[in-house]
């Protein structure tokens, strides 16, 4: 199962949080490109960090946490949609409970999470989360990796093919050769990763009560 499958469809309802992303010129890491939005748009709106912390989990702790989310809508007969700022706070402890965060669930909101199959398993020092995390204004960010097995997939391996000829020319006769390459696509084996990044801010009572008094849950994806 993949971790999309495992967290998402439970975990979507995610706390509220406006992000302002920052928008550079080098290409967006797998990070900013498959980045979800805890919540739609709202007035509150976070500046970049200096510096974010890296806190890493075990995959496990993220399906534990689905799972108690996913009990907690389906024991409260609640949709996501309908959540209340209770509800969210409960949410929220849930979730600190399951990754051992040791913060207080009023002073802190989630920005979002991005979830990606690597051919690597992502690092705690890695500069492109790091920097992504900053950008969107997180204070600590919660990785976890998880090996998710073998992918078939295909890999362009160069073909040259060399043609050999002879011609007349007006004083002479000789022999040629041209060649031409092309990519041929060869079935290959990947190796993945499923990795996975939540975002956090710490937030003061003010943010706190707007981003309560305009939840608006984000898309489903």
């Amino acid at each position: 199962m993949t971790i999309r499958s495992a967290f998402v469809s439970t975990a979507l309802a995610c706390l509220f949080l406006p992000v302002l992303l920052a928008v550079g010129c080098a290409p967006a890491s797998p990070w900013q490109q498959t980045f979800q939005p805890s919540s739609n748009p709202s007035p509150v709106l976070f500046t970049p960090r200096e510096q974010a912390q890296i806190r890493v989990v075990q995959m496990d702790q993220v399906n534990s946490m689905s799972e108690e989310w996913k009990h907690y809508y389906d024991e409260h007969k609640l949709a996501p949609e309908d959540a209340s700022a209770a509800d969210h706070r409960a949410l929220r402890q849930l979730m600190f409970a399951a990754f051992r965060i040791r913060e207080d669930p009023d002073q802190v909101a989630e920005l979002g999470d991005s979830q990606f199959f690597g051919k690597t398993a992502a690092f705690p020092e890695d500069p492109q989360l790091i920097g992504f995390a900053k950008s969107i204004g997180a204070d600590f960010v919660v990785l976890a990796t998880m090996y998710a097995g073998e992918r078939p997939g295909y890999s362009s391996v160069p073909v040259t093919t060399t043609t050999f000829g002879s011609g007349w020319g007006r004083h002479y006769y000789g022999y040629g050769t041209s060649s031409s390459t092309t990519f041929v696509p060869v079935p290959v084996v990947y190796q993945q990763w499923s990795n996975v990044a939540f975002y956090f801010r710490r937030v003061s009572p003010e943010e706190r009560a707007a981003i309560d008094a305009t939840y608006r849950p984000a898309a489903t994806r």
